[in-house]
C-alpha cells in the first residue's frame, strides 16, 4: 500500500526518504500549487540515502493509502480536509505538540513520536540520531519496523506523546531563543533554567511521563546537534509551534509558570523581530 506524507518540510522529506529505503512507494504532499512529478531526495547524517519519490498535492494521492501528518502544527487544521477527502486508510500523526486535534471533527489519528533530528541544507535533508516510537498494536508499527529509524513500541504511546510535549517545550524555546543546537544547550551554562522549566511544565502531564521525558530529554541534550524546529522556523521567517508547545501551559496553569511565561514572550519578541527583518536568518 502507497504511503502519502502529508508535509514536504524537512521532517516529511526525511520520512519520506526513510520510508522508501524500506521499499515503500511514498508519494509526497506539498501546499497547493506543488506539481505533481518525480523529484530525487537525499539525507545524510544518522541515515543516508538517495530516492526518488512521487510528489503533488494531495488531491492527487493515491486514495485508500496510509498518511503520515508531518505538517507544523498550525496547518493542520487547514489541510484536515484534504487529507480526508483523500480517503485514507488511516492517518499517523508525528506533528510537534499537544492538543493539535482536539477541536476538529472526526476521528482521531494514530500518534507517533519522532525524537530524530531533520535540518534542511540546501538540496539534503541532515538526520540527527533518535527513534520513532509507535504503539504496540498500530498501523505506523508495521509501516516504520524496517526504516533506518529504529521503530520502539510501546504499551501506552499516549505517555510517551506527553514526554516529548514536555522536551519539546523545554528545547524548543532555549535553542530558538541562543540559536544553538541541543547538545550546547547545557555547555552554555543552562542546567538550572532546563531544570526549572522541568518543573514548571511538568505539571500539565500526568506523572507517568516525567521519567520517560527526563530521559529523553538527556538524551536529546547529550547527544543531538539538531537545531529545533522553533530556531529553524524563524529563521525562515515563519510561523512558530509556541502556542501548542510551551504556551499550552500557560493557557492550562494560569498563573503558574512564570519562567516559561518569561520566556515565551522572548520567543514571540525575537520572531517578529525576524519578520521585520529583511533578512530572516539574522
Amino acid at each position: 500500500m502507497p504511503v502519502v506524507i502529508v508535509g514536504d518540510g524537512s521532517v516529511g522529506k526525511g520520512l519520506a526518504v526513510a520510508l522508501a529505503l524500506s521499499g515503500q512507494s511514498v508519494f509526497l504532499a506539498g501546499p497547493g500549487g506543488t506539481r505533481h512529478r518525480s523529484v530525487t531526495l537525499r539525507t545524510e547524517g544518522f541515515f543516508q540515502g538517495r530516492v526518488t519519490v512521487e510528489t503533488g498535492v494531495i488531491t492527487e494521492a493515491p486514495s485508500g493509502s496510509v498518511m503520515i501528518c508531518a505538517l507544523k502544527a498550525y496547518s493542520i487544521a487547514g489541510a484536515l480536509a484534504g487529507m480526508r477527502a483523500a480517503s485514507p486508510g488511516c492517518i499517523i500523526s508525528v506533528s510537534n505538540g499537544l492538543g493539535l486535534w482536539e477541536s476538529l471533527e472526526g476521528p482521531q489519528p494514530e500518534p507517533a513520536v519522532l525524537t530524530a533530528g531533520f535540518l534542511p541544507s540546501g538540496t539534503i535533508v541532515r538526520t540527527s540520531p533518535g527513534t520513532i516510537y509507535v504503539g504496540n498494536d498500530g498501523e505506523a508499527l508495521h509501516l516504520f519496523q524496517n526504516t533506518p529509524i529504529p521503530a520502539v513500541p510501546v504499551s501506552d504511546i499516549t505517555t510517551v506523546v506527553n514526554a516529548k510535549w514536555l522536551v519539546n517545550s523545554i528545547i524548543n524555546p532555549l535553542g530558538a531563543l541562543t540559536g544553538l543546537p541541543n547538545d550546547r544547550l547545557l555547555p552554555a551554562g543552562l542546567q538550572p533554567l532546563v531544570d526549572t522549566l522541568f518543573d514548571e511544565l511538568s505539571l500539565l502531564v500526568p506523572v507517568e511521563s516525567h521519567e520517560q521525558a527526563r530521559q529523553m530529554l538527556d538524551g536529546l541534550l547529550e547527544s543531538s546537534g539538531n537545531l529545533c524546529s522553533m530556531l529553524q522556523d524563524i529563521r525562515a521567517g515563519n510561523p512558530t509551534e509556541l502556542r501548542w508547545l510551551t504556551g499550552l501551559a500557560l493557557e492550562r496553569l494560569p498563573g503558574g509558570c512564570q519562567t516559561a511565561r518569561v520566556l515565551c514572550a522572548l520567543v514571540k519578541a525575537k520572531a517578529l523581530a525576524s519578520l521585520r527583518s529583511p533578512n530572516p536568518l539574522r
